[in-house]
């Protein structure tokens, strides 16, 4: 039986029994083709002579696979849809929301269009330069979109609501989404909370300890 086979049957079954850890099954077999997309994607990007991070392209992606599942089950009642041609057209978004962030307009003559991607462009490969333009802020986000990257992989769903929290999302507006509830009620919030237990008792086994985003030299745990 193919992939796209095999995935469609268990999102059908998803649809149907909206099973929390059928939802995380589908997640994780997904992993491997994700991972395989956002190193594509990283390397394409760097040909062009900017760079972004896998983690970048791997948590927009995966945030994308969610948002196709759950467009075909709310949709596939209303019209025909196929689901791969529904995850492709996610994919395809998702990577054109991670250029826009490191897009920029400008008035250099040699960008293309009038835009550059400078945020993502490298810059000297010498190490003191490197250090020198480094900051708190900077390490400290790409300490936590890592440590993302990485619960991701264990708990695919609670991954998926703090990876919501680093793109920008208040609590309530991550959970909203996440649970397609209208409100954040009470029993959303226990969810939460329950979402945060398990992260704060992983952060304790894998030892993360991050910096606060401030020019502060002061450390502490999340």
């Amino acid at each position: 039986m193919s992939f796209w086979i095999s995935i469609t049957e268990r999102v059908d079954l998803y649809v149907i029994e909206q099973n929390v850890e059928l939802l995380e099954a589908i997640l994780r077999d997904f992993f491997p083709y994700l991972k395989k997309s956002a190193k594509n994607a990283q390397i394409s990007a760097e040909k062009l002579g900017v760079y972004i991070p896998f983690e970048d392209f791997y948590s927009t992606y995966l945030l994308a696979t969610w948002k196709a599942i759950e467009d075909y089950r709310l949709e596939r009642k209303k019209k025909e849809l196929k689901f791969k041609n529904l995850f492709l057209y996610r994919l395809a978004i998702a990577e054109k929301d991670v250029w826009r962030l490191y897009k920029k307009s400008s008035n250099n003559k040699n960008d293309k269009n009038g835009i550059t991607y400078d945020a993502g462009r490298w810059q000297s490969l010498d190490p003191g330069f490197i250090e020198s333009q480094s900051s708190v802020e900077f390490d400290s986000t790409i300490d936590l979109k890592e440590m993302v990257c990485n619960y991701q992989k264990q708990e695919p769903l609670d991954g998926f609501f703090f990876s919501l929290l680093v793109e920008g999302f208040t609590c309530s507006e991550a959970a909203k989404i996440m649970f397609s509830e209208k409100d954040y009620h009470p029993s959303v919030r226990k969810r939460v909370e329950r979402m945060k237990k398990r992260l704060k008792k992983y952060l304790l086994q894998e030892k993360y300890f991050l910096n606060t985003v401030t020019n502060s030299k002061k450390s502490q745990h999340i």
